[in-house]
């Protein structure tokens, strides 16, 4: 690729009009696996005043969601976020996630760093990300070890299938 060429993928912030593929790439890689309080956090990243209820039963204080798209197309290929809670040193990965046929291409890799760069920059201590302990998960658990992330016990959780992993990023 030479200096005049644009990368053939962009991250953007989610918006209105990315949030239909948005939904639907999550709700194709997380299939059976959303819970109903989280199904619309990626509509209230986008308008937090009017859904401080799902806020609330979620107990986040801010949320944040980008893209990744093809250039040519504005294809959304993936998506991945940043929450936080009540804990000041902590910040959540939520809805991680690259479409099953942009896989092995490397954009895990690239995406994943810029989420922890986003957390970084947000002056937050540690970065942590839950997954289920599921064959269809096991690359992504794969990454998140490449990239640092230690899995831990999460106690009187009421998820057992869940498995949490943290990152210390300063």
């Amino acid at each position: 690729m030479n200096d005049t060429q644009q990368p053939p993928f962009i991250i953007k912030p989610l918006s209105y009009e990315t949030l239909p593929q948005a939904q639907a790439l999550r709700d194709r890689v997380f299939a059976n696996e959303i819970e109903t309080i989280e199904k619309d956090l990626l509509l209230a990243s986008l308008d937090p005043q009017k859904y401080k209820d799902i806020y609330q039963q979620n107990e986040i204080t801010t949320l944040h969601y980008w893209v990744l798209q093809e250039m040519n197309t504005r294809k959304v290929i993936g998506l991945t976020g940043i929450y936080t809670e009540t804990d000041d040193d902590t910040c959540w990965l939520g809805w991680f996630c690259i479409d099953t046929n942009q896989r092995n291409l490397g954009l895990g890799k690239q995406f994943l760093n810029f989420s922890i760069h986003r957390a970084t920059f947000m002056k937050k201590k540690y970065l942590h990300i839950y997954t289920k302990k599921e064959k269809k998960f096991s690359s992504a658990i794969a990454l998140y070890e490449k990239f640092g992330f230690v899995s831990y016990t999460l106690k009187n959780r009421k998820y057992s299938k869940k498995i949490y992993f943290k990152k210390k990023l300063q």
